[in-house]
């Protein structure tokens, strides 16, 4: 079950790898400076739909790039972000993945993620771990950091940027151990102890 999320994850990030370093239109969801879009995002949301679709035809799916809304929480439902990290895709920086997730009856069934330019996948099933694939191929499972106080902690933020958030003033002030502000696969990477 997670291989065919892997394999479709992996052609997903072919897709995003084909619209790579090209030179592509950005466009803005709802006029939201914080939020761009490109054909890359399009393109890759299209095909998780329609193969998800196809391998399941009963299941809902919701995706950042479209506004299908599920109705029917009684069904399982894909959780879908086919381009996590649009600016980092657009800025060619290499810290974008595609998020596919699998929730039914409030709970996470399955995630993957397969970062295409960095070359790491990592996925996780309910009851059996989070595991990241090794350069050979195999699954290792993850564990997070032991550190446990905030001063010993790793911080991973986004990428400074022209377009300051309120939030950056909160998150400059923390007294962490270091602050990584070239993070890319935050979530992935706590999980596997790189950072807290």
């Amino acid at each position: 079950f997670a291989k065919s999320i892997i394999e479709l994850a992996e052609k997903t990030g072919a897709i995003l790898m084909s619209h790579y370093k090209k030179d592509i239109t950005v466009d803005l969801k709802n006029n939201d400076a914080f939020d761009p879009v490109t054909i890359a995002d399009r393109a890759a949301d299209a095909h998780v739909r329609q193969r998800l679709g196809e391998i399941f035809p009963d299941d809902e799916i919701l995706s950042e790039e479209n506004d299908h809304i599920p109705t029917d929480y009684s069904k399982r439902i894909w959780m879908v972000d086919p381009l996590d990290g649009t600016k980092e895709f657009i800025n060619h920086t290499g810290g974008f993945a595609v998020n596919i997730g699998l929730w039914s009856q409030g709970k996470i069934l399955l995630g993957v993620v397969w970062a295409p330019a960095l070359g790491r996948l990592f996925y996780a099933e309910l009851g059996k771990g989070a595991f990241e694939r090794t350069p050979d191929g195999n699954f290792r499972e993850l564990q997070v950091s032991s550190a446990k106080d905030l001063r010993e902690a790793r911080l991973l933020t986004r990428t400074p940027s022209s377009d300051p958030r309120p939030l950056d003033v909160i998150v400059n002030q923390l007294q962490v151990k270091e602050k990584d502000t070239t993070s890319k696969i935050k979530i992935c990477r706590i999980a596997c102890g790189e950072a807290e």
